[in-house]
């Protein structure tokens, strides 16, 4: 469902859009996740243009899953708002399932301990994050908490910046068995590098 509502002149625009489980279809989805698969999508956005430029879009997308490059994300759910070009994310997904030998599993295998596998993949479980980004040239995440495996912790913060320089910290702990485990993210935002940091 779409409800429009703007000035006699359509310079300043108000759109309400509501999406009811839309499914894409399978080629447009493997363009999206290169190559992968996109569950359906619901959802509420506000967009709203003023002087006849955009100037915030707020709302909400729920995603039924996500599927490409040994990944696995069920259940993803993102509340949006932006102002001029940057866009604020507060995500949660409810499990993230990677498959160490696949590409993505490849980025992230210098950190991966054994106790972090459920059957034979590194499993996230209530995943939640703050995203801000500027069209993607610069992104910082902050708050990034999740279960992992069957008893531990995961948490992040960090970003790029407008060269795609990566600058973070990553920690982990299994809950009273191991002491807290911390690496430094690095790098660039095609090819992070993580380095432990001695506590």
């Amino acid at each position: 469902n779409i409800s429009l509502r703007a000035d006699r002149n359509w310079r300043d625009l108000d759109i309400d859009l509501n999406l009811d489980e839309l499914t894409l279809s399978p080629v447009v989805q493997r363009v999206m996740t290169a190559g992968g698969e996109l569950g359906s999508i619901s959802g509420d956005l506000n967009v709203s243009f003023r002087q006849g430029q955009l100037f915030r879009t707020k709302g909400f997308i729920k995603v039924r899953k996500y599927v490409g490059d040994g990944v696995l994300a069920q259940n993803l759910k993102f509340k949006i708002d932006t102002r001029d070009s940057f866009v604020n994310l507060d995500s949660n997904v409810s499990e993230v399932t990677v498959d160490p030998n696949s590409k993505a599993g490849g980025v992230i295998r210098s950190f991966i301990e054994d106790w972090m596998l459920i059957g034979g993949n590194l499993v996230l479980k209530s995943v939640v994050a703050k995203i801000r980004t500027q069209q993607l040239q610069t992104l910082e995440w902050t708050s990034l908490q999740s279960q992992v495996g069957l008893r531990g912790w995961l948490q992040s913060q960090g970003g790029w910046d407008e060269n795609g320089f990566l600058k973070g910290q990553i920690a982990v702990s299994n809950k009273g068995r191991d002491k807290e485990k911390k690496w430094s993210i690095q790098g660039d935002r095609n090819k992070p590098r993580f380095s432990p940091i001695e506590l």
